[in-house]
């Protein structure tokens, strides 16, 4: 069980967003990576994710047509599920 009292969604590494011949990094360390996303971990290289992350809508404004992205993490957290029935 974690002691971190954050909600954790995935540790990630980089995004990459490929457009053809075209390639945007976004490192973990890039400040534009704020909407549901924790401080950037220098220690471990990685950002964490609070599970609900948007971004930003400047990487997209150079792109147009098909576009992927590349999401590179470090790891995932799982909760433990406590049996709470959802009210009907």
């Amino acid at each position: 069980m974690s002691r971190d009292p954050r909600p954790l969604g995935v540790a990630l590494r980089s995004i990459t967003l490929l457009a053809g011949p075209r390639r945007h990094l976004v490192e973990a360390s890039d400040t534009c990576l704020r909407d549901g996303f924790h401080s950037y971990e220098p220690d471990e290289g990685i950002r964490w994710t609070n599970g609900n992350s948007g971004l930003p809508a400047d990487l997209f404004s150079a792109c147009s047509g098909p576009l992927d992205i590349e999401i590179t993490t470090a790891g995932a957290t799982q909760y433990l599920d406590e049996g709470v029935p959802l009210a009907a």
